[in-house]
């Protein structure tokens, strides 16, 4: 089974949204799908995503500020195989993790 695109607008908007938005980064952290639709993704294709949304701890919001180009990047490819972390690293700084 293929794994719906994210459009462009959500995918920034998502990005904004983990930047600038506690309350969302707060909706994301506990229902991917709950949030991915707040931001206008069809329920149906948000609950297909959550898998590929699910985090332990999400990185800063200043880190992914920082990325905001590179995760753009990686949210609106149409490769299958590649699952953007936005996970915090383990230690000290950031790292997106990538092919």
């Amino acid at each position: 089974m293929s794994l719906p695109t994210l459009p462009a607008p959500i995918a920034m908007a998502l990005i904004c949204a983990l930047a600038e938005d506690d309350a969302f980064r707060a909706l994301f952290a506990s229902s991917p799908a709950s949030a991915l639709a707040s931001l206008g993704l069809p329920a149906a294709d948000a609950e297909l995503l959550k898998v590929c949304c699910h985090v332990n701890q999400l990185a800063s919001k200043e880190a992914i500020h920082d990325a905001k180009q590179e995760l753009q990047t990686m949210l609106t490819r149409e490769l299958g195989q590649l699952v953007p972390a936005l996970d915090a690293s383990p230690g000290p700084g950031w790292t997106l993790k990538g092919p």
